[in-house]
């Protein structure tokens, strides 16, 4: 785990909107779990109140598992350094260094209920991060795209020719000149 990343260029929150319907669902899916436990004193006619327990337990666990992806969405967040970024979310916490990074793919989704930004960090081992719901997914996109700084080239006089030059066969050591000379 790479412990010194820089100093921190900017941080990226997840976003409320990023739930969209499941927002919806999930309160609605634990407001009728609510209500049919609270009816379990008097249940409905034709029912036990076994059955209204039982439908309220299941409505409850609906919610939860529909208002999960929100929250999670909702919750995370990347800060990106010099030299990496670090990825916070519901079960922890990933740390991805620059030179991990073989390349960024930023993709909207319209639809009728909104949009999502998604942003898709490929790593040099194959595997994919896949960070949605985040403020400003554009600008992250552009700060994980940039370059990792060059290496480092070894010094040399002015004047003479870089150590990496490539001369075309034929041509005279030392660079190119002009005709006639």
């Amino acid at each position: 785990m790479i412990t010194n990343l820089g100093q921190s260029i900017s941080k990226h929150r997840g976003t409320f909107g990023a739930g969209g319907l499941f927002w919806y669902l999930g309160g609605l899916a634990v407001l009728a779990g609510l209500i049919a436990l609270a009816r379990v004193v008097s249940p409905a006619p034709g029912q036990t109140a076994a059955e209204t327990a039982m439908t309220g337990l299941a409505a409850l666990v609906v919610g939860a598992l529909c208002l999960l992806m929100p929250v999670s969405r909702w919750r995370q967040s990347v800060e990106v350094f010099e030299h990496g970024f670090v990825w916070t979310h519901l079960l922890g916490a990933r740390t991805v260094a620059r030179a991990d990074i073989a390349g960024v793919e930023l993709l909207t989704s319209h639809t009728r209920m909104g949009s999502v930004t998604k942003v898709t960090v490929s790593l040099r081992s194959g595997k994919e991060i896949t960070l949605a719901g985040l403020e400003n997914a554009v600008q992250l996109a552009n700060f994980l795209r940039s370059a990792p700084p060059p290496a480092v080239q070894p010094w040399a006089p002015p004047g003479a020719a870089p150590a990496t030059a490539w001369t075309p066969p034929g041509a005279a050591p030392g660079g190119w000149r002009p005709p006639g000379t």
